[in-house]
């Protein structure tokens, strides 16, 4: 339990005199309320107070009646005192500093819940609603769903939950997700100084009629930095949200779309490209996407050009050393921070380049100061480095070892301009490389090999990583964090927390010095094999969790890495190393599959088989083929991927394991019976099911149930589709697949619907959207609310169902798809019903009132009808 006054520092200026003996009384009644329901007062700082519970009910109750304690209380002075509360149930570890008590990504989503409340509001995660006994929850007040939030620095969405207090206010403005504002903008870790013209300038162009601004400039220019800085400023002005897509570590032109994609969160679907699925997100939606690195992928801003011109409210700001060069672009140049001509003390103190020094020198000397006798150093400093940002940060961090002096004084030994500029005739290129170049050659042998080695990464790695790739055989003893610490104190590397460990990143321009010191080395191919090496075992490791009760966090993990795990695959196929490969394939089959990213999958395997003419009749090409296959059937291609499982599955035949024959005997089978009219594919299922279960391969004998469900389903046979599903649901719940196991209740939910029994139908629903908690797959949530729909109209609570109907046409709509056709069917039918019902002008008024939902307020309205009896 986490808890805060809401408005503490008004309340502080407003009634200061009564504010110290408030706060101890809040407090006196939460060690109260926490004590008397068995919690344990884990931290109280300043106003906030955090609390441990054994289990979820203690902590509701206590919640419960903390607010109602706070509510009765007779405040001196008639203050107002507003306290939210968070609940969150998960893992946290013991510390021994009793001023944390705690640590965990656990306890940060509980503060972070209780952030999302408004004062005298009880927030709860969907970990906590589980846990709880509704008939507590029924004695002290209620329970309403919220929907799905995403809240500040957690990666997945929580489902939210309200505590309503029975005589207390149910009235709370909405919660303060960042999805009011939604951007995925990385945090700065350290303040941003200076160019706050520039800021104004490219934010008057883009508030303007221009469209398409491209910061351009040398490496170390700091493009990247200003681009945040400016699109955090400009997140209130764009009502659709704000999104950064970095294409450092995307090596493939093709890659632009599925990666916008991604960062929107745009899934794909049948019968559709990536750029159409885009164009039809976009089209309505007032964005700004900052897109960064593209000198690299200049190819794909045709795709880029494609998105501006069908959708007229897209903005795009763009960082590059190279201009895009088509007309709608607006080139601001990004100069390195220029001195004033101007000699006087206070005039050259003032410029951005002298602050931005200063700023870094604090961050490693305290005492640092700018005065008569430093200014005009740290100006030659500035002056020596032509003003790049990135060249003076990585000088500052110097302050550590050297004096201002020295550091001025190398800088005029060391950094002398010679011989032709490296990029574009700009001696700043030349400036640059020399600045990285000096503070290279101040590392130790073993930093240098380190530093050169970390190159390999892509956007960014951990520590195991970091050990793994730097350590040697013959120095076990390295001490790794201790490099890792010099290079981040050098400002060669930076570092931040993720998921509740410390991960290092790479400046670009340095990290392409350090990869030509690798090259130099010699030691580029076998760095790049160890990276492969380490990051095969990490997606082996987390793959079997990616579809069970753990998905959110491993997902979470597997996000962070898919730039290495996109390196290191990359580098399998340069090696055509089709062990790893097929590993490598096989570990993120799963992870892309929910994520509906078909297009990324597919072009790893046809760029896999495209060099795969030699090792035909291996197993390594039938797993080609077998994944492949699976990408296009889940797709909805299913003529595709047929000659992909037929090709897999004699192979497997004759090297394979019997496992192995007939899973691709369900797959092909499946397949052929979607697409060929003939008993050949479902005897095939029907044959594989016998042999899965002969073999005890209990998740093949699911697949296969499933499939003959499908058929019986679509022929009309309930009864038949009912038995495959209940026995395939006994199946997945076994085995913990939580992917198949959402399939699975939607389907029962169907055909308890079409028999009548609305009561399992309920069950099987409220299962299901529990499931979302875990599982975040946009059409099945299109599916729950359409089946609380169907579940009102055969409750005749036809007013509830066209509603429903409505929000679902209008989430349909933005995500421009239609259901599978058995469910299309459904659908369709159940609304012509509810229109026979109700009448066509009584059903459009209630179905444009449905439509006028989000999807959260949809899923919270087909919640409701899943709990009543």
């Amino acid at each position: 339990m986490f808890t805060d006054i809401e408005g503490s520092t008004l309340l502080v200026q407003n009634h200061s005199e009564v504010f110290f003996e408030v706060v101890d009384r809040h407090f006196e009644i939460l060690r109260e309320n926490t004590v008397s329901n068995g919690g344990k007062v884990v931290v109280v700082h300043s106003d906030a107070f955090f609390a441990s519970f054994d289990n979820a009910d203690d902590a509701f109750l206590a919640a419960v009646e903390v607010q109602r304690a706070l509510s009765e209380e007779d405040w001196p002075d008639d203050v107002v005192l507003k306290v939210r509360i968070g609940l969150h149930t998960g893992e946290v570890y013991p510390v021994s500093d009793t001023s944390i008590g705690y640590v965990g990504i656990d306890v940060h989503r509980a503060a972070r819940i209780s952030e999302a409340a408004s004062g005298g509001q009880i927030l709860m995660s969907s970990s906590t609603m589980a846990e709880l006994d509704k008939d507590k929850i029924a004695e002290k007040g209620s329970v309403r769903f919220l929907g799905s939030h995403r809240l500040k620095d957690l990666s997945f969405p929580e489902h939210l939950y309200e505590v309503q207090i029975a005589g207390l206010s149910v009235e709370f403005p909405p919660i303060k997700s960042i999805d009011n504002h939604p951007t995925n903008l990385p945090k700065a870790t350290n303040s941003f100084v200076g160019r706050q013209n520039d800021i104004s300038a490219i934010t008057s162009l883009l508030t303007s009629d221009q469209r398409l601004v491209t910061l351009a400039g040398p490496g170390g220019a700091g493009k990247t930095r200003l681009a945040i800085e400016t699109a955090y400023r400009l997140v209130p002005v764009y009502g659709d949200g704000v999104f950064m897509v970095s294409l450092g570590a995307v090596a493939k032109p093709s890659l632009f779309l599925p990666v916008v994609a991604q960062a929107l969160g745009v899934p794909e679907y049948r019968g559709r490209t990536v750029l159409e699925g885009l164009t039809h997100f976009m089209t309505k939606r007032h964005l700004l996407l900052l897109v960064d690195n593209f000198e690299h992928l200049i190819e794909a801003a045709a795709d880029l050009k494609k998105l501006l011109g069908i959708c007229p409210r897209l903005d795009v700001l763009v960082t590059t050393r190279e201009p895009l060069r088509f007309a709608e672009e607006v080139v601001y140049p990004v100069a390195p921070m220029q001195l004033p001509d101007a000699t006087a003390h206070e005039a050259v103190s003032q410029s951005d380049a002298v602050q931005l020094f200063a700023e870094r020198a604090r961050a490693v000397k305290r005492d640092f100061v700018l005065d008569e006798r430093t200014v005009p150093l740290v100006a030659n400093i500035c002056r020596r480095l032509d003003g790049l940002p990135l060249a003076i940060e990585l000088a500052a961090s110097r302050l550590r070892i050297l004096t201002l002096a020295e550091l001025s004084g190398r800088l005029d030994q060391s950094l002398s301009i010679i011989g032709k500029a490296h990029y574009d005739d700009d001696q700043r290129y030349t400036t640059l490389s020399e600045a990285i170049s000096w503070s290279y050659r101040l590392l130790n042998p073993d930093e240098q090999r380190c530093f050169a080695r970390m190159s390999v990464f892509r956007g960014g790695f951990s520590l195991a990583a970091a050990e793994h790739l730097c350590g040697d055989q013959t120095r076990p003893d390295l001490p790794v964090v201790d490099i890792l610490i010099s290079l981040c104190d050098k400002s060669l590397l930076t570092t931040n927390t993720a998921g509740g460990s410390s991960r290092f990143s790479i400046l670009e321009t340095i990290r392409q010095f350090a990869l030509a010191k690798l090259q130099e080395s010699g030691e580029l191919d076998s760095c790049k094999d160890a990276h492969a090496i380490y990051y095969l075992q990490f997606v082996e490791q987390v793959s079997p969790g990616l579809v069970g009760p753990d998905q959110r966090r491993l997902v979470g993990e597997l996000q962070m890495e898919m730039d290495n795990i996109r390196a290191a695959l990359g580098w399998s196929l340069e090696r055509a190393d089709f062990d790893h490969i097929c590993r490598y394939l096989q570990a993120v089959l799963w992870y892309l599959i929910p994520r509906a990213q078909f297009t990324e999958g597919l072009m790893w395997t046809d760029r896999a088989l495209a060099i795969a003419s030699g090792i035909k009749g291996t197993r390594e090409f039938a797993i080609l083929n077998d994944v492949a296959g699976w990408f296009k059937l889940i797709s909805g291609d299913y003529a595709g991927a047929v000659p992909n499982f037929e090709v897999a599955h004699e192979i497997f035949k004759s090297v394979g394991r019997a496992e192995d024959v007939a899973r691709t005997m369900i797959t092909l089978g499946a397949t052929m019976a979607a697409t060929i009219e003939s008993d050949t594919g479902p005897n095939m299922v029907i044959a594989a099911l016998d042999e899965c279960k002969k073999l005890e391969d209990w998740h093949s004998a699911g697949i296969a149930l499933i499939a003959l469900g499908e058929g019986a389903r679509g022929g009309g046979d309930m009864q038949s589709a009912a038995e495959c599903y209940e026995e395939a649901l006994t199946l997945m719940r076994r085995s913990g697949d939580q992917y198949w196991m959402g399939a699975l209740l939607l389907n029962m939910c169907h055909v308890c619907i079409s028999n009548g029994d609305v009561g399992a139908a309920r069950q099987y629903l409220r299962e299901a959207i529990q499931l979302a908690t875990e599982f975040d797959y946009t059409m099945m949530i299109n599916l729950y609310v359409a089946l609380a729909g169907e579940i009102a109209l055969k409750e005749s609570n036809f007013d509830d169902a066209a509603r429903l109907f409505g929000a679902v046409t209008t989430m349909l709509h933005r995500v421009g798809v239609t259901f599978e056709f058995a469910d299309q069917l459904e659908f369709d039918k159940a609304i012509e019903l509810t229109t026979a019902q109700l009448g066509a002008e009584r059903y459009g008024e209630l179905h444009a009132e449905g439509m006028s939902w989000d999807t959260t307020r949809a899923l919270a309205f087909a919640h409701g009808i899943s709990h009543r009896e």
